[in-house]
């Protein structure tokens, strides 16, 4: 009778602890659907948030003001989105450099001189945005060092990576709208990859209706050295780096990154008035050369 009792005891007990799992795993499954819905809940509200946010960046303006800033990174998406809609469909990418410039000059020169010209090419264009200055360019071989990597500070890239950095920016401002996209090249050793990336990107994507030029006469035909020669200063090489109109150029722009008592050769001829002459033909070449670029 003992065991009886105690084997009704236990099929007692076994039945709970089944009926205990089972709950339980309802319970768990009840709690996994509710954290779905939740979820779905959310997902639904991201969604219509975004929507009402893309819903906002296509709102036709029928005038617009003009932008706080003529580079990208300073706006804001719905921005620069709202911009392109009213016909800023210029984007210019200026590259520059990150080289040694002897004792007297920081190694950023090219970097704050075409961020300079091409904010100031930008507003004379009236329509056209700046994208970020592209600081990293072929500077010589890194290991074994060549040309100014043989300098402390400087930062090469091999071409091929530069092809591929001015490409990927291309396309991206060819995704968002803009039409037509300007290599500015403060450097000589960005020209020749400029030149032959803008060629075939043209190519390429000329069935959109987008091209990509290379604003060439900003570096080599811009009477820089013919407005130099009227000086009549006694200059050695007008055009050597960090020389005379590289010194003049960064004077103008930022004096503080000029090494006053390092001066030296031509470069101590180099005033800040004379730089922006010298400025002033580049960004007027530029723009001459990227308005004859819009003419059908």
């Amino acid at each position: 009778m003992v065991f009886q009792i105690i084997n009704v005891g236990r099929s007692m007990t076994s039945n709970i602890k089944q009926k205990i799992k089972y709950v339980t795993l309802a319970i768990s499954v009840l709690w996994l659907l509710f954290v779905f819905i939740e979820q779905n809940k959310n997902d639904k509200n991201i969604e219509k948030t975004y929507a009402k946010t893309t819903e906002n960046f296509n709102l036709p303006k029928p005038t617009i003001a003009p932008p706080k800033s003529v580079f990208i990174e300073e706006l804001t998406s719905p921005e620069v989105a709202e911009l392109i809609k009213n016909g800023y469909i210029t984007a210019l990418i200026p590259t520059g450099g990150s080289e040694q410039n002897l004792a007297h000059m920081v190694i950023g020169k090219h970097n704050k001189i075409v961020a300079y010209t091409s904010a100031e090419i930008a507003k004379s264009l009236g329509n056209a945005l700046v994208a970020p200055v592209i600081a990293y360019v072929p500077e010589g071989n890194i290991n074994p060092p060549e040309g100014h990597m043989k300098y402390a500070g400087t930062i090469s890239l091999h071409e091929e990576t530069f092809f591929a950095l001015l490409e990927d920016t291309a396309a991206s401002l060819k995704q968002h709208g803009f039409k037509l996209i300007c290599f500015i090249g403060d450097s000589g050793g960005n020209q020749a990859v400029q030149a032959k990336l803008g060629e075939k990107l043209s190519k390429e994507w000329a069935a959109d209706g987008v091209r990509v030029v290379q604003v060439s006469n900003y570096y080599a035909n811009n009477g820089q050295d013919a407005w130099v020669n009227t000086l009549k200063l006694p200059i050695k090489d007008l055009a050597s780096h960090a020389g005379f109109e590289d010194t003049a150029e960064l004077m103008a722009v930022d004096a503080g990154g000029v090494r006053e008592n390092l001066r030296d050769g031509d470069a101590k001829l180099a005033t800040a008035q004379s730089g922006k002459k010298l400025l002033d033909l580049k960004i007027k070449s530029a723009v001459s050369e990227i308005k004859n670029a819009r003419k059908p």
